[in-house]
């Protein structure tokens, strides 16, 4: 895929000192290795100011709040889950990609946008061929496309989500009018799929990314690098030679996201620019309860 092709394109050997790699299976403690090195860090500089943490889903966020918070003030504590953090970015510098003020969609009021676009388009499918299935598949290669930040003819070679071949090139051509319906409003909607299309556009303009930099310059924490999406790995890889220090989290043998989209070589690369640390099985080492 394009997109790996352009990640690790950098020379590596000189952000080896600044990249920590922790890996572990299922209640190896790799959460709790973020944790201990956000109380490391608040120790040394007294605040979390300067620091991103990125965890996979709500749960974590709030239990590393809630055992942090015992000790520390955690109104400087930059914490979110990947997704929230896309809608965090979009929804702050949107005015530099868009007129007026987006609106953002969540799953359902997605779905109820496509329904309705598809009854106005009767060239793109008949009555057989339209039905709650296929909405959720077109959801998902909407989805998918951004993900991995591929034109939807690229997606072509490695999903199987529109099982009907013939459909493809209608599905193709249905959700690229769908989107640019979407983002030509006067206020546009944004779903998931473009909002990631948003911030890939919004983090590589200059203002934007010095914002960031000036922001989080000092650690990214990053746990379970190895379920995060192509796109996800592209915004830290764009950021490597810009913050002090990265430390990650991972599962050795790879994570849920392989089977979904993930680039499977992200974590082989990044052993190869990071002191690496490997953690026990232990289930008294996991994240407190």
């Amino acid at each position: 895929w394009k997109v790996w092709k352009r990640l690790f394109k950098k020379r590596f050997y000189s952000l080896k000192k600044k990249i920590e790699l922790y890996l572990g299976e299922h209640n190896s403690g790799k959460t709790s290795v973020i944790k201990e090195k956000l109380v490391e860090y608040h120790t040394k500089k007294n605040s979390f100011n300067g620091i991103l943490v990125i965890v996979r889903n709500k749960e974590f966020e709030e239990r590393i709040k809630k055992d942090l918070s015992i000790k520390f003030d955690i109104s400087t504590l930059n914490i979110f889950r990947f997704r929230s953090f896309v809608y965090f970015i979009v929804s702050k510098y949107w005015n530099y990609i868009y007129k007026n003020q987006p609106e953002f969609l969540g799953f359902s009021e997605t779905v109820f946008l496509m329904k309705e676009f598809i009854r106005t388009k009767d060239t793109y499918f008949n009555n057989e061929n339209f039905d709650k299935s296929l909405i959720i598949k077109l959801f998902d290669r909407l989805q998918r496309k951004a993900e991995n930040e591929l034109t939807f003819e690229e997606l072509d070679f490695i999903s199987k989500n529109i099982e009907q071949k013939t459909l493809n090139s209608i599905s193709n051509n249905f959700l690229k009018d769908f989107s640019n319906w979407m983002v030509k409003r006067d206020a546009p909607f944004l779903d998931y799929s473009l909002q990631l299309e948003t911030f890939i556009k919004l983090i590589q303009l200059e203002i934007v990314k010095k914002e960031i930099i000036n922001t989080y310059s000092e650690a990214w924490f990053i746990d379970d690098i190895d379920d995060s999406i192509p796109v996800e790995q592209h915004f830290y890889e764009l950021f490597w030679e810009d913050i002090n220090s990265f430390v990650y989290t991972g599962n050795e043998y790879g994570g849920l996201r392989r089977f979904m989209g993930s680039n499977p070589y992200y974590l082989k690369y990044l052993k190869t620019v990071s002191n690496i640390t490997l953690l026990e099985n232990n289930e008294q080492n996991t994240f407190s309860q």
